[in-house]
């Protein structure tokens, strides 16, 4: 599949978010994505969502990965410079 040879290309941090009711993308793609993924890397699960209601679904908990996702790519950036 070819998402799966592009995303061993990219060089920098990865967050997934995956809804495990995902109808549209499914979620053993998300997985598999994941696990082509180069590090630093980072999968999250947004039990009973789907694909566009992720963010509804996972409420505080879904801010709190995306924030401490950021900071830490922010960190690395900081200390590769």
């Amino acid at each position: 599949m070819k998402n799966i040879e592009e995303i061993k290309k990219v060089n920098f941090p990865v967050l997934i978010i995956h809804g495990d009711a995902d109808t549209i993308v499914p979620y053993d793609l998300g997985r598999r994505l994941f696990d082509a993924a180069n590090l630093p890397k980072r999968f999250y699960t947004v039990k009973r969502a789907g694909h566009n209601n992720t963010y509804e679904l996972g409420g505080k908990a879904y801010l709190e990965i995306v924030e401490s996702f950021i900071q830490e790519a922010l960190m690395l950036d900081e200390i590769s410079h």
